[in-house]
């Protein structure tokens, strides 16, 4: 599907909307929590080699509706086409070319909290490590419960930050794949740009 390229899409035109006011509260959720991983990966050496993106080329995330409404409005803000009908098992906003997300600032809460994050299980917390990427010394491995709890910096926990950024939705109960979810939304915010502002050309 391709994206409208005669209208410079621009935030303020959903004001009046609940979209909008969700977008904002995405959005600052992802600037609050930008600098909650550093420190954790710092400290244990979790760094992804340059130009990986294995785990994109094989994943398509599920979305809530706020991070699927992040990713629709920065694709037509910023004027990106997306095939969202590839099939081949990469997620729809990997550029395989360049090895690079197309949408990296909104990028959902997995893909943050993928290698920079603890996951909670019966035991206490765990961390899983990555053997995607192919390069020579890049495998991780596990992290054991001591060292986690040892840790000097906070532990970030992928499903808390799950949990936040579902109840900034009133559709906190809905998840889709990525590939449903945001062209959807794209529909959705040309419509309410065009009911605000005026008919959307193109």
């Amino acid at each position: 599907m391709l994206i409208h390229r005669f209208v410079k899409y621009d935030i303020s035109m959903l004001i009046g909307s609940l979209l909008h006011d969700e977008l904002v509260q995405v959005l600052d959720f992802y600037d609050s929590i930008a600098g909650d991983f550093s420190a954790f990966e710092d400290e244990f050496g979790l760094h992804c080699p340059p130009r990986c993106g294995n785990c994109c080329a094989c994943f398509v995330p599920e979305l809530c509706h706020g991070e699927a409404l992040a990713i629709a409005w920065t694709l037509l803000e910023n004027g990106v086409d997306v095939d969202w009908h590839a099939g081949d098992g990469a997620c729809p906003l990997f550029d395989g070319v360049h090895r690079r997300c197309r949408a990296y600032g909104v990028r959902p809460v997995i893909c943050r909290c993928f290698f920079s994050s603890a996951v909670r299980g019966k035991d206490g917390l765990a961390f899983n490590g990555c053997r995607l990427s192919n390069q020579p010394g890049a495998m991780i491995h596990s992290l054991g419960k001591e060292a986690l709890e040892s840790a000097s910096s906070p532990v970030p926990v992928m499903s808390d930050y799950g949990e936040r950024v579902r109840s900034l939705s009133g559709y906190e109960w809905e998840s889709l794949p990525m590939d449903e979810y945001v062209p959807r939304l794209m529909e959705q915010l040309r419509y309410t740009v065009s009911l605000l502002s005026g008919p959307v050309a193109g």
